[in-house]
Protein backbone atom coordinates (compact mmCIF):
# COMPACT_ATOMS: atom_id res chain seq x y z
CA UNK A 1 0.00 0.00 0.00
CA UNK A 2 1.44 3.63 -0.55
CA UNK A 3 4.18 3.47 2.26
CA UNK A 4 7.20 5.09 0.68
CA UNK A 5 5.58 8.40 0.41
CA UNK A 6 4.34 11.53 2.21
CA UNK A 7 0.64 12.25 2.35
CA UNK A 8 1.38 15.22 -0.09
CA UNK A 9 3.69 13.39 -2.16
CA UNK A 10 7.44 15.47 -1.39
CA UNK A 11 9.02 13.09 -0.32
CA UNK A 12 9.95 9.50 -0.90
CA UNK A 13 11.98 7.11 2.18
CA UNK A 14 14.43 5.19 1.01
CA UNK A 15 17.16 2.56 2.60
CA UNK A 16 20.97 1.99 1.37
CA UNK A 17 23.84 0.07 1.89
CA UNK A 18 27.34 -0.40 0.23
CA UNK A 19 29.86 -2.49 -0.52
CA UNK A 20 32.19 -1.69 2.42
CA UNK A 21 29.03 -2.87 4.96
CA UNK A 22 27.84 1.07 5.80
CA UNK A 23 23.89 1.86 5.62
CA UNK A 24 22.00 5.00 5.65
CA UNK A 25 18.13 6.14 5.79
CA UNK A 26 17.26 8.63 2.98
CA UNK A 27 14.34 11.00 2.39
CA UNK A 28 14.45 12.37 -1.42
CA UNK A 29 12.56 14.92 -2.46
CA UNK A 30 10.49 14.28 -5.18
CA UNK A 31 10.50 18.04 -6.58
CA UNK A 32 14.18 18.66 -7.10
CA UNK A 33 15.62 14.86 -6.51
CA UNK A 34 17.71 16.08 -3.53
CA UNK A 35 18.56 13.10 -0.91
CA UNK A 36 19.13 13.72 2.54
CA UNK A 37 20.83 11.33 4.76
CA UNK A 38 18.08 10.68 8.01
CA UNK A 39 20.58 8.15 9.84
CA UNK A 40 23.48 6.14 8.94
CA UNK A 41 25.37 3.20 10.09
CA UNK A 42 29.33 3.51 9.70
CA UNK A 43 31.25 -0.41 8.44
CA UNK A 44 32.23 -2.23 11.35
CA UNK A 45 29.03 -1.36 13.22
CA UNK A 46 27.88 -4.31 15.09
CA UNK A 47 23.82 -3.28 13.59
CA UNK A 48 22.62 -2.01 10.10
CA UNK A 49 19.80 -0.95 8.32
CA UNK A 50 19.28 -4.14 5.85
CA UNK A 51 16.21 -3.64 4.00
CA UNK A 52 13.94 -1.41 2.60
CA UNK A 53 10.98 -3.79 2.74
CA UNK A 54 11.46 -2.88 6.90
CA UNK A 55 10.71 0.82 5.90
CA UNK A 56 7.78 2.22 5.85
CA UNK A 57 6.43 6.34 5.58
CA UNK A 58 3.90 6.54 7.46
CA UNK A 59 2.32 9.56 5.90
CA UNK A 60 -0.33 9.92 8.74
CA UNK A 61 1.58 10.37 11.43
CA UNK A 62 4.66 11.98 9.38
CA UNK A 63 7.16 9.10 10.28
CA UNK A 64 9.81 7.13 8.86
CA UNK A 65 9.89 3.72 10.84
CA UNK A 66 12.26 1.19 10.07
CA UNK A 67 13.81 -1.94 11.67
CA UNK A 68 17.80 -1.50 12.35
CA UNK A 69 18.73 -5.19 11.86
CA UNK A 70 16.92 -7.58 14.13
CA UNK A 71 17.42 -5.31 16.66
CA UNK A 72 15.12 -2.25 17.29
CA UNK A 73 12.63 -0.15 15.96
CA UNK A 74 13.47 3.28 15.13
CA UNK A 75 11.55 6.15 13.57
CA UNK A 76 12.11 10.03 12.63
CA UNK A 77 9.68 12.78 11.59
CA UNK A 78 9.89 13.03 7.54
CA UNK A 79 10.59 16.79 7.91
CA UNK A 80 12.74 17.33 11.05
CA UNK A 81 14.48 13.90 10.82
CA UNK A 82 14.24 13.75 14.74
CA UNK A 83 14.90 10.18 15.89
CA UNK A 84 13.13 8.11 18.50
CA UNK A 85 12.76 4.48 19.83
CA UNK A 86 10.05 2.38 19.98
CA UNK A 87 11.22 -0.67 20.10
CA UNK A 88 14.28 -0.15 22.15
CA UNK A 89 15.54 -4.23 21.69
CA UNK A 90 13.20 -7.06 20.21
CA UNK A 91 12.66 -9.81 22.09
CA UNK A 92 15.79 -12.74 21.61
CA UNK A 93 14.24 -15.86 19.69
CA UNK A 94 11.74 -13.97 17.27
CA UNK A 95 12.04 -12.85 13.92
CA UNK A 96 10.25 -9.14 14.17
CA UNK A 97 8.70 -8.22 10.47
CA UNK A 98 7.52 -5.22 8.12
CA UNK A 99 5.92 -2.06 10.30
CA UNK A 100 2.59 -0.70 9.16
CA UNK A 101 0.70 2.58 10.04
CA UNK A 102 -2.90 2.65 11.46
CA UNK A 103 -4.77 5.42 9.43
CA UNK A 104 -5.18 7.60 12.19
CA UNK A 105 -1.72 8.40 12.94
CA UNK A 106 -2.20 6.64 16.39
CA UNK A 107 -0.93 2.75 16.20
CA UNK A 108 1.78 1.39 14.78
CA UNK A 109 1.63 -2.29 14.12
CA UNK A 110 4.30 -5.53 13.96
CA UNK A 111 4.22 -9.19 14.00
CA UNK A 112 6.93 -11.36 15.38
CA UNK A 113 7.08 -15.22 14.55
CA UNK A 114 9.14 -17.59 16.84
CA UNK A 115 12.25 -19.31 15.48
CA UNK A 116 13.02 -21.90 14.50
CA UNK A 117 10.11 -22.84 12.53
CA UNK A 118 8.94 -26.17 13.83
CA UNK A 119 6.06 -27.32 16.12
CA UNK A 120 6.78 -24.42 18.53
CA UNK A 121 6.31 -21.95 15.57
CA UNK A 122 4.02 -18.94 16.19
CA UNK A 123 3.39 -15.85 15.38
CA UNK A 124 2.28 -12.62 17.32
CA UNK A 125 0.75 -9.63 16.17
CA UNK A 126 1.65 -6.60 17.94
CA UNK A 127 -0.39 -3.13 18.73
CA UNK A 128 2.09 0.18 19.88
CA UNK A 129 0.69 3.23 21.01
CA UNK A 130 2.28 6.24 19.23
CA UNK A 131 1.76 8.75 22.15
CA UNK A 132 2.39 6.16 25.35
CA UNK A 133 4.34 3.47 23.90
CA UNK A 134 2.31 1.31 25.23
CA UNK A 135 2.83 -2.25 23.45
CA UNK A 136 -0.33 -4.48 23.11
CA UNK A 137 -0.62 -8.08 21.96
CA UNK A 138 -3.83 -8.55 19.18
CA UNK A 139 -3.40 -12.08 18.62
CA UNK A 140 -1.05 -15.18 18.94
CA UNK A 141 -1.23 -17.37 15.48
CA UNK A 142 -0.13 -21.03 16.35
CA UNK A 143 1.93 -22.75 14.20
CA UNK A 144 1.93 -19.75 11.75
CA UNK A 145 5.03 -18.05 10.92
CA UNK A 146 5.18 -14.71 9.22
CA UNK A 147 5.27 -11.11 9.30
CA UNK A 148 3.83 -9.37 6.87
CA UNK A 149 0.67 -6.52 7.86
CA UNK A 150 -0.63 -3.77 5.78
CA UNK A 151 -3.02 -1.37 7.16
CA UNK A 152 -5.99 -0.62 6.17
CA UNK A 153 -6.10 2.59 4.26
CA UNK A 154 -9.09 4.47 6.23
CA UNK A 155 -9.82 2.11 8.80
CA UNK A 156 -7.68 2.47 11.49
CA UNK A 157 -8.28 -1.42 13.08
CA UNK A 158 -8.20 -3.30 10.12
CA UNK A 159 -5.23 -5.00 8.77
CA UNK A 160 -4.43 -7.77 5.94
CA UNK A 161 -1.93 -10.39 7.61
CA UNK A 162 -0.18 -13.74 5.80
CA UNK A 163 -0.43 -16.99 7.22
CA UNK A 164 1.85 -19.57 6.40
CA UNK A 165 2.12 -23.08 7.65
CA UNK A 166 4.38 -26.21 7.15
CA UNK A 167 5.44 -27.79 5.21
CA UNK A 168 6.92 -25.35 2.80
CA UNK A 169 6.38 -21.61 5.01
CA UNK A 170 7.10 -20.36 2.15
CA UNK A 171 3.90 -22.01 -0.45
CA UNK A 172 1.06 -22.74 2.59
CA UNK A 173 0.00 -26.54 3.54
CA UNK A 174 0.77 -27.80 -0.21
CA UNK A 175 -1.23 -24.65 -1.45
CA UNK A 176 -4.26 -26.07 0.31
CA UNK A 177 -4.30 -23.12 3.15
CA UNK A 178 -5.07 -19.29 2.47
CA UNK A 179 -2.26 -16.91 2.63
CA UNK A 180 -4.34 -13.59 2.81
CA UNK A 181 -6.69 -12.90 6.14
CA UNK A 182 -7.91 -9.46 7.22
CA UNK A 183 -7.40 -8.97 11.00
CA UNK A 184 -9.71 -6.64 13.20
CA UNK A 185 -7.77 -5.41 15.68
CA UNK A 186 -10.69 -4.55 17.76
CA UNK A 187 -11.98 -7.93 17.79
CA UNK A 188 -9.21 -10.11 16.95
CA UNK A 189 -11.70 -11.96 14.67
CA UNK A 190 -9.72 -13.48 11.27
CA UNK A 191 -11.40 -13.02 8.14
CA UNK A 192 -10.15 -15.58 4.85
CA UNK A 193 -9.27 -14.36 1.54
CA UNK A 194 -9.75 -17.34 -0.36
CA UNK A 195 -9.44 -17.22 -4.19
CA UNK A 196 -11.38 -19.49 -6.43
CA UNK A 197 -8.22 -21.68 -7.86
CA UNK A 198 -7.14 -25.13 -6.50
CA UNK A 199 -4.18 -23.30 -4.83
CA UNK A 200 -5.57 -20.96 -2.29
CA UNK A 201 -1.84 -19.91 -1.15
CA UNK A 202 -1.75 -16.48 -2.41
CA UNK A 203 2.14 -14.98 -3.25
CA UNK A 204 1.43 -11.86 -2.42
CA UNK A 205 -2.03 -9.19 -1.41
CA UNK A 206 -2.72 -5.92 -1.26
CA UNK A 207 -5.61 -3.17 -0.38
CA UNK A 208 -7.34 -0.89 -3.06
CA UNK A 209 -5.99 2.13 -2.38
CA UNK A 210 -9.80 3.03 -0.98
CA UNK A 211 -9.76 0.20 1.03
CA UNK A 212 -12.92 -1.67 -0.69
CA UNK A 213 -11.19 -4.60 -2.02
CA UNK A 214 -7.95 -6.67 -1.32
CA UNK A 215 -5.72 -7.55 -4.39
CA UNK A 216 -3.75 -11.02 -4.53
CA UNK A 217 -2.06 -13.51 -7.30
CA UNK A 218 -1.17 -16.74 -7.09
CA UNK A 219 0.62 -19.92 -9.24
CA UNK A 220 -2.02 -22.19 -11.05
CA UNK A 221 -3.45 -25.56 -8.82
CA UNK A 222 -2.96 -27.49 -11.71
CA UNK A 223 -0.67 -30.07 -10.91
CA UNK A 224 -0.08 -31.19 -14.68
CA UNK A 225 1.17 -27.57 -15.27
CA UNK A 226 4.58 -27.19 -16.11
CA UNK A 227 7.04 -24.12 -17.16
CA UNK A 228 5.85 -23.29 -20.90
CA UNK A 229 8.65 -21.10 -21.96
CA UNK A 230 10.20 -23.44 -24.40
CA UNK A 231 6.69 -24.16 -25.92
CA UNK A 232 6.36 -20.37 -26.10
CA UNK A 233 9.37 -20.06 -27.86
CA UNK A 234 10.63 -16.92 -25.75
CA UNK A 235 13.36 -16.91 -23.03
CA UNK A 236 14.07 -14.21 -20.73
CA UNK A 237 17.54 -13.37 -19.66
CA UNK A 238 16.48 -11.58 -16.71
CA UNK A 239 17.13 -13.61 -13.11
CA UNK A 240 19.76 -15.25 -11.59
CA UNK A 241 17.31 -17.22 -9.09
CA UNK A 242 17.37 -20.62 -8.92
CA UNK A 243 13.85 -20.71 -7.38
CA UNK A 244 12.47 -18.42 -9.97
CA UNK A 245 13.22 -20.49 -13.14
CA UNK A 246 10.89 -24.01 -12.16
CA UNK A 247 7.79 -20.90 -12.10
CA UNK A 248 8.60 -19.38 -15.20
CA UNK A 249 5.82 -19.70 -18.04
CA UNK A 250 3.82 -21.20 -15.76
CA UNK A 251 -0.57 -20.97 -15.45
CA UNK A 252 -1.48 -18.60 -12.63
CA UNK A 253 -4.09 -15.84 -11.23
CA UNK A 254 -4.86 -12.60 -10.46
CA UNK A 255 -7.94 -11.83 -8.42
CA UNK A 256 -10.14 -8.97 -6.39
CA UNK A 257 -11.90 -10.19 -2.80
CA UNK A 258 -14.37 -7.92 -0.66
CA UNK A 259 -14.19 -7.03 2.86
CA UNK A 260 -16.10 -10.22 3.76
CA UNK A 261 -13.64 -12.51 1.90
CA UNK A 262 -15.78 -12.91 -1.22
CA UNK A 263 -14.34 -13.06 -4.54
CA UNK A 264 -15.48 -9.85 -6.94
CA UNK A 265 -13.06 -10.67 -9.80
CA UNK A 266 -10.45 -13.23 -10.52
CA UNK A 267 -8.85 -14.54 -14.03
CA UNK A 268 -6.45 -17.20 -14.99
CA UNK A 269 -3.27 -16.45 -17.25
CA UNK A 270 -0.68 -18.10 -18.75
CA UNK A 271 3.51 -17.50 -18.82
CA UNK A 272 3.81 -16.45 -14.88
CA UNK A 273 7.09 -14.08 -14.11
CA UNK A 274 7.68 -13.20 -10.77
CA UNK A 275 6.21 -10.32 -9.39
CA UNK A 276 4.08 -8.37 -6.99
CA UNK A 277 0.57 -6.52 -6.71
CA UNK A 278 0.16 -2.96 -5.68
CA UNK A 279 -2.69 -0.39 -6.05
CA UNK A 280 -3.24 2.50 -7.86
CA UNK A 281 -3.29 5.62 -6.23
CA UNK A 282 -6.23 7.03 -7.96
CA UNK A 283 -8.12 4.40 -9.88
CA UNK A 284 -9.59 0.78 -9.46
CA UNK A 285 -6.40 -0.83 -10.79
CA UNK A 286 -3.67 -3.71 -9.56
CA UNK A 287 -0.22 -2.06 -10.17
CA UNK A 288 2.21 -5.35 -10.99
CA UNK A 289 5.76 -5.21 -11.55
CA UNK A 290 5.93 -8.67 -13.23
CA UNK A 291 3.26 -11.47 -13.52
CA UNK A 292 2.27 -10.32 -17.50
CA UNK A 293 5.85 -9.38 -18.23
CA UNK A 294 9.36 -9.44 -16.20
CA UNK A 295 10.27 -5.81 -17.07
CA UNK A 296 7.09 -3.80 -17.24
CA UNK A 297 5.12 -2.16 -14.78
CA UNK A 298 1.48 -2.16 -16.26
CA UNK A 299 -1.91 -1.31 -14.27
CA UNK A 300 -4.82 -3.75 -14.60
CA UNK A 301 -7.87 -2.10 -14.85
CA UNK A 302 -10.00 -5.06 -13.00
CA UNK A 303 -13.25 -3.35 -13.75
CA UNK A 304 -12.87 -2.35 -17.34
CA UNK A 305 -13.35 -5.77 -18.91
CA UNK A 306 -13.66 -7.41 -22.75
CA UNK A 307 -16.09 -9.71 -23.93
CA UNK A 308 -13.90 -12.56 -22.49
CA UNK A 309 -13.63 -10.51 -18.91
CA UNK A 310 -10.17 -10.18 -19.17
CA UNK A 311 -9.34 -6.28 -17.82
CA UNK A 312 -7.59 -3.48 -20.09
CA UNK A 313 -3.55 -3.70 -18.97
CA UNK A 314 -1.86 -0.50 -19.32
CA UNK A 315 1.46 -0.21 -19.77
CA UNK A 316 2.89 2.82 -17.20
CA UNK A 317 7.08 2.57 -17.46
CA UNK A 318 9.76 -0.41 -18.33
CA UNK A 319 11.42 -1.27 -15.13
CA UNK A 320 14.06 -3.62 -16.45
CA UNK A 321 15.36 -4.84 -13.32
CA UNK A 322 17.50 -7.83 -13.12
CA UNK A 323 16.24 -9.83 -10.48
CA UNK A 324 18.77 -11.12 -8.71
CA UNK A 325 18.52 -11.95 -5.21
CA UNK A 326 17.22 -9.41 -2.27
CA UNK A 327 14.51 -6.95 -1.98
CA UNK A 328 16.44 -4.39 -3.29
CA UNK A 329 16.39 -6.13 -6.46
CA UNK A 330 12.53 -5.89 -6.78
CA UNK A 331 11.13 -3.38 -8.04
CA UNK A 332 7.99 -2.86 -5.79
CA UNK A 333 6.48 0.45 -7.72
CA UNK A 334 4.47 2.35 -5.21
CA UNK A 335 2.40 5.58 -6.17
CA UNK A 336 2.19 8.48 -4.55
CA UNK A 337 -1.49 9.30 -2.74
CA UNK A 338 -2.33 11.74 -5.70
CA UNK A 339 -1.08 9.45 -8.30
CA UNK A 340 1.33 11.90 -9.51
CA UNK A 341 4.54 9.81 -9.07
CA UNK A 342 5.94 5.95 -9.18
CA UNK A 343 8.75 4.87 -7.04
CA UNK A 344 10.38 1.51 -8.55
CA UNK A 345 13.78 -0.03 -7.58
CA UNK A 346 15.82 -1.37 -10.85
CA UNK A 347 18.27 -3.71 -9.97
CA UNK A 348 21.58 -4.66 -12.43
CA UNK A 349 23.36 -8.19 -13.17
CA UNK A 350 26.38 -7.00 -11.31
CA UNK A 351 24.55 -5.97 -8.40
CA UNK A 352 24.09 -2.28 -8.17
CA UNK A 353 20.26 -1.00 -7.48
CA UNK A 354 18.94 2.01 -8.41
CA UNK A 355 15.53 3.69 -7.39
CA UNK A 356 13.82 5.79 -9.82
CA UNK A 357 11.25 7.80 -9.51
CA UNK A 358 8.31 7.91 -12.50
CA UNK A 359 6.00 11.13 -13.21
CA UNK A 360 2.57 10.25 -14.13
CA UNK A 361 0.50 12.00 -16.63
CA UNK A 362 -2.04 13.47 -14.38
Amino acid sequence: MNNAFSADGRYLALMTQNHGGGSAILRADTATGDLTVVDVTEPGSADHFVEGNDLTLWAQAGLIVTKKAEVALLAYDVRTVEKRELIERFEPGYLYGHPAGSADGRHLFIAKHHLPKDETTHTIYLRIDLTTGAVDELLRDEGSANVHILAHPTDPDLLLIDRNYAPGWHGGSDGTTTRAWLLDARTGSLTECRPRNANNFQIHSNWSADGRFIYYHGLSGNPDQLPRDEKRGLRYDYTDRDWLLPMRGVDHYIGVSDLEGNVVWEADYPFFHYGHTSSHATLPAIIADGLLTPDLITAIHWQDLDSLGLPRTEILGRHGTYWKPGQQFDPHPVMSADGRYLSYNRGYQDGRSDVYLLQLEA
